[in-house]
C-alpha cells in the first residue's frame, strides 16, 4: 500500500508491505525518479517531486499489483510452556529489542490430542487453548476456530502480565502449525 500527500510543493509518501516483500526493493527501483527514500523491508518513505510524480505514481502502481510475496518460514524451538520461567524469559528478552531484523524467540507447542478450545473474553472472539493446564492465548481466534482447533500444533511466544500486582507468564499464538 502506498500513501501519498502534497508537502511544500513536493509529494511525500509512505509505502507498507505484507510480509515476505521488500518495500526498500520497490523503492530502490525507483530511486532515479525520487528526491530522498529509505525505510527497511515492510515499511519505507519517499519524496518526490511534484515533476517526477506522475512517473513514480504509475510505477509504483504496477510495482505494487505485480509483487511477488514470498513464502515466509518461521523458527521455532519445540518446547512446552511449563518449561520456560518467568526468570528464563526475562533473560531471553535481554536479547531485545524485538523487531525488524532481531525476531522474538518463538516456542512450538505439538498437540498431544487432548487439547480443548475454550471461549475468551465477553464478546467470545478470543479463545483459550487448554492443553494440560497451560493457556494458550490465541486472539482473534474464533474467526480462525477450525484451523486452531485442527492444528499439529502452535507456535506461541511468551510474554509478561502482570495481575494484581502480580507478574505471570501469558502464551500468546502466533501461528497455527497445519
Amino acid at each position: 500500500m502506498a500513501l501519498a500527500a502534497p508537502v511544500n510543493g513536493g509529494i511525500r509518501g509512505t509505502l507498507r508491505v505484507p510480509e515476505g516483500a521488500d518495500a526498500v526493493g520497490v523503492l530502490s527501483a525507483l530511486s532515479s525518479k525520487l528526491e530522498a527514500w529509505g525505510g527497511h523491508k515492510y515499511a519505507a518513505g519517499f519524496s518526490v517531486s511534484r515533476e517526477n510524480w506522475d512517473f513514480v505514481r504509475r510505477d509504483l502502481q504496477q510495482a505494487l499489483s505485480s509483487m511477488k510475496v514470498e513464502e515466509t518460514s518461521v523458527t521455532a524451538i519445540a518446547m512446552a510452556p511449563e518449561e520456560i520461567s518467568i526468570e528464563s524469559w526475562k533473560e531471553a528478552c535481554k536479547l531485545g529489542p524485538f523487531g525488524n531484523g532481531n525476531p522474538p524467540p518463538m516456542f512450538f507447542l505439538a498437540r498431544k490430542g487432548r487439547e480443548r478450545m475454550l471461549p475468551l473474553g465477553k464478546d467470545g472472539k478470543h479463545i483459550q487453548i487448554d492443553a494440560g493446564g497451560v493457556r494458550l492465548l490465541a486472539f482473534h481466534g474464533e474467526n480462525e476456530r477450525e484451523v486452531l482447533a485442527g492444528a499439529d500444533g502452535w507456535v506461541y511466544r511468551p510474554r509478561i502480565d502482570c495481575w494484581r500486582g502480580e507478574e505471570r507468564l501469558q502464551y500468546v499464538v502466533d501461528y497455527a502449525v497445519v
